[in-house]
């Protein structure tokens, strides 16, 4: 009696099965990556937008020290886009950031400058905390930046 070479339909199955898991494997890694990269660009964004605040802040001296509007901790608050409430979400050209952002993007943000501490030395230092929301399948996501500035 004489064998045949070749391959019975039950091993060319099992090696289909196996391949087919393998691709399956593969293909829900690549998925995951790309949703890991989308995610990774939109927080380098926030973070390049939050950093961006804080140098206009600073560059521009806008920490307004000597003004009874900037107290220790996060009491005050007003409409001048420095000093938000902790729920506030404005658009990012919201002033006095008019002109340094565009009117339709997809980021919001929240600012609030306030005294380091009551002391001789903390009244010369200000916060500033810069939170940038965006919007990612869904889910609200954030970044938070803080920043400290000395009184020049």
């Amino acid at each position: 009696m004489k064998k045949e070479n070749g391959f019975s339909l039950l091993e060319v199955m099992t090696a289909l099965l196996v391949i087919t898991i393998g691709i399956l494997g593969v293909a829900s890694t690549y998925l995951w990556t790309l949703r890991g990269a989308e995610h990774g660009a939109q927080m380098g964004n926030a973070v390049e937008i939050a950093q961006t605040l804080v140098g206009l802040i600073t560059t521009n001296n806008l920490v307004p020290f000597g003004s009874p509007s900037l107290q220790v901790g996060n009491s005050y608050q007003d409409d001048s886009g420095l000093f938000d409430a902790p729920k506030i979400q404005r658009p990012l050209n919201y002033q006095p950031f008019t002109n340094n952002f565009p009117v339709n993007s997809p980021f919001t943000r929240n600012i609030h400058i306030s005294l380091l501490g009551q002391g001789s030395y903390e009244q010369n230092i200000a916060v500033i905390k810069v939170q940038v929301f965006w919007k990612e399948k869904g889910a609200e996501r954030d970044v938070t930046f803080v920043a400290y500035q000395r009184q020049p």
